[in-house]
């Protein structure tokens, strides 16, 4: 089959799943909520409630509400009784249902009111206050409109509305629109909020089990004011759940043990998730996305904004996240954090992509965090960078991939800073191995792509009982720019090259310098292929076991540097020895497409005609075959057969069947050969035979981008 090349995926490997299904061990009555329902009814499937609020105020321990599809408005929730460890309650879509809880109203009844701008009388829903010099979305509104789903801009006065905005007139209570293309908007569907939430609330209640849920529309406050809220209480779980196109927070954590999965929080006003106060919790395979980017409404980024914030956390585990295209941080730690996780995490296009600041022993590992980027920032402000621990001590940075980020891939520095809980802090005891940073410096050429502060001695002025003071340590990493630009930065201090830096510092004695050999940066692959340096050359974390993938560290005799473990064998055919032709020309190309940026060429011109590749060192076992081809409409049609090196027409076998790489157009793609199995360690020759071609094709040339083996788990 053929598979086309794409990005990478990103796995979210959920290990509490298993808790979230085995804690309802007793289980209670079930009530039912629908849309056409009624709160004077029994609850039942037959009789069902209208509004989540009944179905939460007659559940008891144990008992499940289930949730009917369709969208629910009008109504909010909020819990005010706890289930137990064995019999909680739990608030949960029907299967397979789409349910949706928003806080606006649909408005009808427009008349047009001048030009192309109509008019909706008797609004009364305002929330915020428009500030005559507004410094950021905390000075304006929180009033949202949606035309057919999508988001309209707020202004501050009739005066300054402009094709796809709107504006409310408390006083008057007048509701304007003026759409985009100057249409009447009684023929769309037009949303408007009418509360400022929660929509829902555990209300430091515990054991409660919110599943499948999603909420749109709220004007809720920043800091502090999420939309939904797992708020206070302990031990209790959302799964599935989405919250989207709120004026504020999307979901917030607090209280203990609380757990967080497979949650979507993008496109909210301030954050798509955020923490405070909250002790021995999870937030894993989760996705905040597209945060803090409403048109004419984004909050200060230095305050609190972007992906997720969280704050006076203890032991607070983020695995498994996707955060990208926020404006503001990825994933940011600021304040008085002790004992926080993060790992697994995916961050691009955010402003920073993991930040972790004024806070202790944070464990950061096998992190992904490419292009982030400044967004308008001045380019020297701590912004753009993939990994920055700021003012923060004691803390454990592991086998993390930083490539491709404005200004530093890794930043470990920061002044002393009051730490929150009567102490301070600043940046030392942090050990930072195994990680990958590489062609940084994006935006930026004066910043550095490694900056690591190296003072030895304490500052005389730091006070807090929770880190002792040590040096930071740095080493097993691997370093690289295709450029001659300065490169490290230790305590403010230059350095071009890695020798330099060594001898300067002391620091980094066994790191490296080097191409890492991603299998495509272009296509935000960041696994390494066979001829990396980062191959074997780390060394081994207690903390860090399995990488990214969840693939076991060590596969091969040490650990891997960055964030993924080469279980896969990836060779570029261009890296390849081509041991035998049939005579015809064979070639390495160079294209942007190839994952590479080159492959090889056989000018094949009839059947028959080969090529064979030396493939080295592959162990027994069985592997799934991947081949990445360039298809063309000159080319031919191949089949693939591998034997033994030392007895290639001894050993031979056919793997898949014939592959046709023709196509009327240029496309880069992989085929998938189904698998094959050596019995034996050793260098192995894959022989592609042109066998025909397409009718339509004006040639029998083959070309190849790469050869993967992929081990059967």
């Amino acid at each position: 089959m053929k598979i086309h090349y794409s990005a990478v995926s990103f796995p979210r490997t959920l290990t509490l799943l298993a808790v979230l299904s085995a804690a309802r061990l007793v289980s209670g009555a079930t009530y039912y909520v629908s849309t056409t329902g009624s709160d004077s009814n029994s609850g039942t499937s037959s009789s069902p409630f209208l509004t989540w609020q009944k179905g939460i105020n007659t559940a008891q321990a144990g008992d499940t509400v289930q949730v009917q599809a369709g969208t629910y408005r009008n109504q909010t929730a909020s819990f005010s009784r706890s289930g137990t460890s064995t019999q909680p309650i739990t608030l949960a879509a029907a299967s397979g249902a789409t349910v949706i809880l928003k806080g606006s109203l649909v408005v009808s009844g427009w008349v047009l009111d001048s030009g192309s701008v109509y008019r909706h009388d008797g609004w009364t829903s305002y929330f915020g206050t428009w500030q005559s010099t507004p410094a950021d979305a905390r000075d304006k509104a929180r009033n949202q409109l949606f035309v057919n789903g999508t988001y309209i801009q707020e202004v501050a006065t009739r005066a300054g509305m402009f094709a796809g905005s709107f504006f409310i007139d408390q006083t008057a209570q007048k509701l304007y629109l003026w759409l985009s293309d100057g249409s009447n908007p009684s023929s769309k569907t037009v949303e408007a909020d009418n509360t400022s939430g929660p929509l829902l609330t555990t209300n430091n209640q515990s054991y409660i089990h919110l599943q499948g849920l999603q909420f749109q529309h709220c004007a809720n406050l920043p800091q502090g004011n999420a939309a939904v809220r797992l708020s206070g209480g302990s031990n209790c779980t959302a799964s599935n759940c989405n919250v989207q196109w709120v004026a504020g927070a999307g979901f917030e954590v607090g209280g203990s043990n609380q757990t967080v999965t497979n949650g979507i929080f993008n496109n909210n006003g301030q954050l798509g998730l955020h923490a405070s106060s909250a002790t021995n919790c999870l937030v894993q395979g989760c996705e905040t996305s597209n945060n803090n980017n409403l048109a004419g409404k984004q909050f200060d980024t230095g305050w609190e904004a972007g992906g997720n914030k969280f704050a006076l956390t203890r032991s607070f585990t983020v695995d498994h996240h996707l955060s990208h295209d926020n404006h503001g941080s990825g994933i940011w730690f600021d304040v008085d954090n002790e004992g926080a996780t993060i790992t697994n995490c995916t961050c691009y296009r955010n402003m920073q992509g993991i930040h972790y600041e004024i806070s202790y022993n944070g464990l950061i590992a096998n992190n992904v965090c490419y292009s982030n980027n400044l967004q308008g920032a001045d380019i020297n402000s701590p912004t753009g960078q993939g990994i920055y621990v700021s003012s923060s001590a004691g803390c454990q940075v592991y086998n993390n991939t930083c490539w491709g980020n404005d200004t530093r891939g890794i930043n470990i520095s920061g002044p002393l800073r009051g730490d929150g809980n009567g102490g301070n802090v600043y940046s030392y005891a942090t050990i930072a191995y195994n990680n990958i940073c590489a062609q940084n410096q994006a935006a930026n050429t004066n910043a550095k792509d490694y900056s690591l502060d190296v003072s030895t001695t304490a500052d005389p002025n730091l006070n807090n009982t929770v880190v002792p003071f040590s040096p930071n340590v740095s080493d097993y990493n691997l370093f690289y720019r295709n450029d001659t630009h300065n490169f490290f930065s230790a305590s403010g201090t230059v350095y071009q090259t890695l020798g330099g830096y060594q001898s300067g510092t002391g620091q980094d004695p066994h790191s490296l310098w080097g191409d890492p050999l991603f299998k495509s940066s272009a296509g935000a692959d960041f696994h390494i292929t066979y001829l990396s340096p980062g191959i074997d050359t780390g060394t081994t974390i207690s903390q860090v076991t399995v990488d990214h993938d969840g693939v076991t560290r060590a596969q091969g005799v040490g650990y891997d540097i960055g964030a993924y473990e080469k279980s896969v064998l990836f060779f570029q055919t261009e890296s390849l020895t081509a041991v035998q032709t049939s005579g015809d020309t064979h070639r390495i190309f160079s294209e942007a497409g190839l994952s590479g940026g080159s492959g090889t060429i056989l000018d094949a011109n009839a059947i028959n005609d080969y090529v064979i590749y030396n493939v080295p060192n592959v162990a027994a076992g069985t592997y799934d075959v991947r081949i990445g081809v360039k298809e063309f409409n000159t080319r031919g049609t191949w089949q693939l057969s591998i034997g033994r090196a030392d007895n290639f027409s001894g050993s031979a076998s056919n793997v898949g069947t014939p592959q046709d790489e023709y196509s009327a157009s240029a496309v880069y793609t992989e085929y998938d050969l189904g698998t094959w199995t050596p019995a034996s360690t050793s260098d192995k020759w894959f022989k592609f035979l042109v066998t025909a071609k397409n009718a339509a094709s004006s040639g029998y040339s083959i070309a190849f981008d790469y050869i993967e083996l992929v081990p059967a788990n």
